[in-house]
């Protein structure tokens, strides 16, 4: 095998997992053309052409398989394409390349401090897009790599917003015994209350808010994806029914969606004005 028949494996099987072009893609080490093919793919992952199969040089599991590829050639440029992802387009909520780019942002947050401020800063931006509103917080878990004063701030200047899921986002704070951020937590808890219906929205924003303070003081197993998932091939084995003689692991056909129908990613938008629109 060479690089142009692993790519064109990538690129172009639509059933099964190619795990022997990923693992030789993989060995490559500190090889430019790769890491520049991983970040083209991931730049057209979410591409009407792909996404309906109407692309004749990249299947929709294309993107997916590089972003394997890319645990091995992690670089602060994949960063920049996976915070642009997360803060400027409407995609779909959950898919498995969407799992796939989370543990990203937690291995490239690892070994790059550069890519914890990127990602945080990307929160705040994804804020200021509200139709349609990015999923930014698939880069929450950048949080879990803080080590600086600046990084702090910028987490508590967070809590000051409205991003979504302030609670949730809390509670992975508090798992990592981030001490300079329980007073701001408490102060969030306080402000929500505790006087909600009970098995509504609000109780459980509220609950979790309890629990992140209850956190703070003990030995919690903070739950990220990047330290939780197993090896590649081992994970991505439990998965192989998933590619076997279907189409894309995709929440949605597009294909048989109209332009003034509902959007199927649930946001209740138009199609043409939602996913189409990107």
């Amino acid at each position: 095998m060479d690089k142009k028949s692993a790519f064109e494996i990538l690129d172009s099987q639509r059933y099964g997992i190619p795990y022997d072009a990923i693992r030789y893609l993989q060995n490559l080490e500190n090889d430019t053309e790769v890491s520049l093919q991983i970040i083209e793919r991931i730049k057209r992952a979410y591409n009407e052409d792909v996404i309906l199969g109407n692309s004749s040089t990249q299947t929709y599991h294309a993107a997916l398989w590089y972003a394997v590829v890319a645990e091995k050639h992690l670089s602060l440029e994949l960063t920049e394409w996976i915070a642009k992802l997360y803060s400027t387009e409407a995609i779909p909520d959950w898919d498995m390349l969407n799992e796939q780019l989370l543990y990203l942002v937690g291995a490239t947050s690892s070994h790059f401090q550069e890519a914890v401020d990127r990602y945080l800063d990307a929160i705040k931006k994804a804020l200021t897009i509200e139709d349609p509103k990015p999923p930014y917080m698939y880069l929450y878990e950048a949080a879990f790599y803080i080590t600086t004063e600046e990084q702090q701030k910028k987490v508590l200047a967070l809590l000051d917003t409205s991003i979504d899921r302030k609670s949730l986002f809390s509670v992975l704070l508090a798992e990592k015994g981030y001490d300079w951020a329980k007073d701001k937590i408490q102060e969030l808890s306080d402000k929500h209350g505790s006087n909600h219906k009970k098995g509504s929205d609000d109780f459980h924003t509220a609950e979790e808010y309890k629990y992140a303070l209850l956190l703070f003081g003990k030995e919690a197993q903070p739950q990220c994806f990047y330290e939780m998932r197993p090896d590649w091939e081992a994970h991505y084995k439990g998965l192989e029914p998933m590619f076997i003689e279907q189409e894309a692991p995709s929440l949605m056909d597009l294909s048989k969606v109209g332009r003034n129908d509902l959007c199927p990613c649930g946001s209740g938008k138009k199609y043409k004005k939602c996913c189409l629109k990107n």
